[in-house]
């Protein structure tokens, strides 16, 4: 909470940038997304980052023109909420959530083959598979606004690689 409080009472400060999406944002929006992607990646903390971070790629998908039409992204332009407000209600909203839940589990993110996992029976609550169409819908292309985001410019295919244990991403 602490660091919420201080990050959405700095001043906007406009950065020079370059973004291959910018078609699919608002200009004001965008200008917003990158200042809070500076303010994010400056937050020591992995954990508080990453939560962080996965508020802004939440928001900004959604305050953005981005319309994904199976194999194609499209623009849609429509009226968009103001985004530091967005985005604050949506981190308070995560941070509480995180709160009430800590402690009552842990992530393992796997890749690869699900028959070649070493996970026992019965220790799984969730499997979110990703992606369930691998070489019939271009992921890298679907999802490179969200890999700008975090910062991640690999193709999908790099994450079917080894476990990586507590990378959200």
């Amino acid at each position: 909470r602490e660091m919420a409080k201080r990050i959405f009472e700095r001043k906007f400060e406009k950065i020079p940038f370059s973004c291959p999406f910018a078609k699919f944002f608002n200009r004001h929006v965008l200008e917003d997304v990158v200042f809070f992607q500076r303010e994010i990646g400056e937050i020591g903390n992995q954990k508080v980052r990453e939560l962080f971070l996965l508020a802004l790629v939440s928001c900004a998908i959604k305050g953005s023109y981005l319309w994904k039409d199976g194999n194609v992204l499209k623009v849609n332009v429509h009226p968009v909420a103001p985004f530091r407000k967005f985005l604050k209600k949506r981190v308070l909203r995560m941070i509480k959530e995180a709160e009430r839940f800590k402690g009552a589990g842990k992530v393992i993110v796997k890749g690869g083959w699900p028959e070649k996992t070493d996970l026992w029976d019965g220790t799984i609550d969730a499997v979110i598979t990703s992606p369930p169409y691998l070489g019939q819908i271009d992921y890298g292309k679907m999802y490179g606004i969200e890999n700008w985001l975090i910062g991640e410019g690999a193709a999908i295919e790099a994450y079917l690689g080894p476990e990586m244990e507590g990378k959200y991403f």
